[in-house]
């Protein structure tokens, strides 16, 4: 799969057309870039600009982009609401597909060398590319803003530039060159139009004045809009989401007096954040990715397995027996992730090839493969269920009561990765299949509860090829990390099957074992 980059160039010009449109068309005229979006703010004076390519396509865009705002965007003139050093103020990278962080940094250094050589615009690094570590947060590049930079690039040490030298470009400023991860730019509009009201209540949601986690903020005013604005960057919408975002500036907004009108979103967004934002604030019950179905079009043109394969290999099977048959009813109707039985199949096979007694599943949902386990276990073992459901818990238990196995399933709620310390002793077999992001800790707990001789499975390791394509959310990265970690590990003798979305299945070797 070819690599992605995603560039989010922001401009100090944000009213003037024709300027950004000879901007865009510099971006445009390499070829093997899309320009995926732009967007211009009166009151900010500042345009945002993303694109993507090929690395090394995103790159020269890049500089071509920087160059051409050098000679027609003059800072000296420039009002705006929002902070800026430069024309061209912030060339962030960002990794998208079958491309790291790592990888952004590198394009970064590139291109920030051949601003400050070509085009005599000194440039600081940033983020994930920051050379020093006072570096890495932009607003500490940012600090007085072109005016005071003008004088602080000469007479300070601490302002000397990554590339380029002690002075400013006289029209054009700096530019901060960086590498991060996706983030949000979010903006919440309150109903008044006091700056002062908006900047109180930026320094109580942000992070750094102990707000919310992950939250950058500032107040601003918008007077084109007549309203004071909160403008924040998520840069972690995992941990701080922005229907969280927006809760929180509704509270401060209504403790001052006033309230939150309206939202708007700079650039564009992850869905998995829209998808958040529906689940909370409309309350689905149900919701899953499944439910959504752009995802399940997508998924079903991913398969690790040609679908005429899967096909096949369902058809060979005989009848589940009742209890089976609804729960493979109930996942498709209801969107449950479950192994399947074809995966069922499997699972139960190694469970009796090691004639396995103690089983663990990190992450059961409603107790399919558990059954298949407490069948391969018989009368006298064990399998311990684990899920942070508890409706989805108790389901499980009347599935157990029914397939006859509800007295060798020991059944426990919450987080399936820490229920594991509960349990003494060591498991003959472990089964990982909780959130995807948490593979790693997954890994990490389980293979000392190993005993050796006995198996570490895990369900979804080629993630619907999306590790093979070297997609970059939490979900792709915790996958891929779980395979190196399986494959780096000298305990460890592992296999990844290729069968439904991919199945590891690895032995912890005995003392002085070699493979």
């Amino acid at each position: 799969m070819s690599p992605v980059v995603e560039c989010v160039m922001n401009f100090s010009e944000g009213r003037d057309p024709k300027v950004i449109d000879q901007i865009a068309g510099a971006i445009t005229s390499e070829p093997g870039v899309t320009l995926l979006d732009r967007q211009s703010d009166f009151d900010h004076h500042r345009s945002v600009i993303s694109f993507i390519g090929a690395p090394a396509a995103v790159e020269e865009a890049a500089v071509r982009a920087c160059g051409r705002a050098a000679e027609i965007i003059d800072l000296r003139r420039h009002r705006g609401e929002h902070p800026r050093i430069g024309a061209t103020d912030v060339i962030p990278f960002v990794p998208l597909r079958a491309v790291t962080l790592q990888d952004c940094v590198a394009i970064a250094r590139r291109a920030g060398e051949r601003i400050a050589r070509q085009f005599g615009i000194p440039v600081y690094l940033y983020g994930a590319a920051a050379a020093r570590p006072d570096r890495e947060n932009l607003e500490n590049i940012r600090r007085g803003e072109f005016e005071s930079l003008r004088e602080e690039i000469v007479t300070q040490d601490t302002r000397i530039p990554d590339f380029g030298e002690r002075r400013l470009h006289p029209t054009a400023g700096a530019t901060a060159v960086g590498a991060r991860d996706l983030l949000i730019a979010y903006n919440v509009y309150l109903d008044t139009e006091e700056v002062a009201v908006a900047r109180q209540i930026a320094s109580q949601v942000r992070s750094s004045s102990g707000g919310l986690p992950f939250v950058k903020a500032l107040g601003l005013a918008a007077p084109a809009r007549g309203h004071a604005q909160v403008s924040m960057n998520l840069v972690n919408y995992r941990q701080t989401p922005m229907h969280a975002a927006w809760d929180a500036v509704c509270k401060a907004a209504e403790l001052l007096g006033t309230r939150a009108v309206s939202s708007e979103i700079v650039g564009l967004v992850p869905e998995r954040a829209l998808w958040a934002a529906a689940q909370h604030c409309l309350q689905i019950e149900n919701f899953s990715e499944g439910l959504v179905i752009e995802h399940r079009v997508r998924e079903s043109s991913t398969c690790i397995t040609d679908e005429r394969s899967e096909q096949y290999m369902q058809g060979l099977l005989p009848p589940r027996d009742a209890v089976l048959a609804e729960m493979e009813t109930q996942a498709e109707k209801r969107s449950i992730p479950i192994v399947g039985p074809v995966v069922g199949r499997l699972l139960y096979q190694y469970a009796r090839l090691i004639q396995a007694r103690r089983i663990f599943e990190m992450g059961s949902a409603i107790g399919y493969s558990t059954i298949w386990w407490a069948r391969a276990v018989g009368p006298g073992g064990c399998v311990h269920y684990t899920d942070g459901s508890r409706e989805k818990a108790q389901e499980a238990r009347r599935y157990f009561e029914q397939a006859g196995v509800a007295d060798r399933v020991e059944t426990r709620v919450g987080n399936s990765i820490d229920l594991i310390d509960a349990v003494a002793g060591e498991f003959d077999l472990i089964f990982v299949d909780v959130d995807k992001h948490q593979y790693p800790d997954a890994f990490r707990k389980a293979i000392p509860r190993l005993r050796p001789g006995g198996l570490l499975i895990a369900d979804n390791v080629l993630w619907s090829g999306r590790v093979a394509r070297g997609e970059t959310d939490a979900d792709s990265e915790g996958i891929r990390e779980f395979n190196r970690l399986l494959y780096a590990s000298r305990e460890l003798l592992p296999v990844i099957l290729p069968i439904r979305d991919g199945v590891a299945v690895a032995e912890k070797q005995w003392p002085g074992q070699g493979a």
